[in-house]
């Protein structure tokens, strides 16, 4: 799960209403991204920072975009 959450690249494939998807920057512990959204008439970008911990955890935070906040986790646990 966390190689398929941390594949930004491939979210137009799979993600509904996901446009485009584009790395800005990548290290081993952070991705940068810009996805394009669209949902009914609107259609806009956002841009977030994605903190992860290998095989544990990935959070986001808005770097930027039409949103005022915009917060998320994914937290992944051995089944």
């Amino acid at each position: 799960m966390f190689a398929l959450i941390t594949d930004i690249e491939s979210y137009p494939a799979f993600v509904p209403g996901c446009t485009h998807a584009r790395v800005i920057s990548r290290t081993p512990t952070e991705v940068v991204a810009a996805l394009g959204i669209r949902r009914g008439p609107m259609q806009s970008e956002i841009t977030t920072r994605n903190t992860m911990e290998a095989d544990r955890r990935v959070t986001l935070t808005l770097v930027q975009g039409p949103f005022k906040e915009l917060e998320g986790e994914w937290k992944l646990s051995p089944v």
